[in-house]
């Protein structure tokens, strides 16, 4: 729960209150700018599925112990997420400085044409 001072204005109702002015002042592109650098990041994470079961058989082979099982699929999980975010993370920098960079430049923006119109 968000708590407001009595004098403090509330700018946004809600997320589609957010996303209807987005839209409505900067258009459809500025909607999803920055998604293609989330879906990189996203598309190229799925090979830790396919590490993780790859893993888990390798591990477990002939064995029908229960315990066997349950080590085999945590270590093949942490071995698997391990491994993916070692390619992840540079791709997640890259969409964090993406994402900050467009924050900074529109923030300025509307600092400098607010500016303006008071002048």
């Amino acid at each position: 729960m968000v708590e407001r001072s009595a004098n403090q204005k509330v700018l946004y109702r809600s997320s589609i209150d957010v996303a209807r002015r987005v839209y409505r002042d900067h258009g459809i592109r500025t909607t999803f700018r920055g998604t293609h650098a989330t879906l990189i990041r996203d598309i190229t994470y799925g090979q830790y599925f396919g590490q993780y079961e790859w893993m888990k058989r390798k591990f477990i082979g002939e064995s029908e112990a229960t315990a066997t099982k349950a080590a085999a699929c945590a270590l093949a999980g942490g071995i698997s997420g391990l491994t993916g975010w070692f390619f992840i993370y540079p791709l997640d920098a890259i969409k964090t400085r993406i994402f900050l960079f467009l924050f900074l430049f529109l923030s300025l923006f509307l600092f400098l044409f607010r500016e303006g119109e008071q002048s």
